[in-house]
């Protein structure tokens, strides 16, 4: 609160990106992701999430959108997981990493901004 009573939310993170013309939830494609889990056999969600997405915007081009999970999937792999679950070619990973486990907040939900901090500087 400020010195007149207002209240200013601050530090809240961006959980969509605008590529082309469309604004593009992170958190669908991460529950796009997470359709093919019992399929592809990957891990259990258990002991805490097992990916998360974070992107960052280039004007003029297409957003950098980065993978992390906690088991091994390449970029073509996961690429092609977006294609079947019906991403449009604008929409592609540009890097994924692997984790021993994806950071966590106190509720239980991925600390973006810990990912950002150390995979985005």
């Amino acid at each position: 609160l400020d010195d007149e009573g207002r209240l200013t939310i601050s530090g809240r993170l961006k959980r969509f990106i605008k590529v082309g013309a469309e604004m593009v939830s992170l958190e669908a494609i991460e529950r796009a992701l997470m359709d093919f889990q019992k399929e592809l056999e990957w891990p259990s969600t258990e002991e805490g999430p097992i990916l998360g997405i974070i992107a960052h915007e280039v004007p003029g081009d297409r957003p950098l959108i980065y993978l992390f999970t906690t088991f091994p999937l390449t970029i073509e792999e996961g690429n092609d997981l977006l294609k079947k679950a019906g991403f449009s070619n604008l929409i592609r990973l540009t890097k994924t990493y692997q984790l021993d486990e994806i950071p966590i907040m106190g509720t239980g939900k991925v600390n973006y901004r810990v990912l950002e901090e150390q995979y985005l500087k």
